[in-house]
């Protein structure tokens, strides 16, 4: 390990990460982030959309839902018992699925 890096654990935030409260303080703050010119706003490229099924976030989005905003949505990917740092708590699934896809758009 590095300098200045420590052991991480799935569920904790790491260093200099804001943990995501089941308050919503995180959402919060987001949604008061001025956004209305890219309100409703397409992304109108091949996308990937993975998350964790216990990711508190799934409460104001879907993947069904975030489907309307990306028209080029080739896959969705639900990873059980995973939260919302699905990068963390699971890199190979992670990393196969992103390699799969990028794969794809050739």
């Amino acid at each position: 390990m590095s300098a200045g890096c420590s052991a991480w654990s799935p569920g904790q935030p790491g260093p200099g990460q804001a943990p995501v409260d089941e308050g919503g303080l995180v959402l919060d703050l987001l949604q008061a982030v001025p956004t209305a010119p890219w309100q409703h706003a397409l992304i109108d490229v091949p996308a990937l959309f993975i998350a964790g099924d216990r990711d508190p976030n799934l409460r104001t989005i879907s993947p069904a839902g975030i489907a309307g905003f990306l028209p080029k949505l080739t896959k969705s990917l639900m990873l059980p018992g995973c939260g919302h740092w699905v990068q963390q708590e699971r890199p190979a699934d992670v990393t196969a699925a992103m390699l799969e896809f990028l794969g794809g758009l050739r």
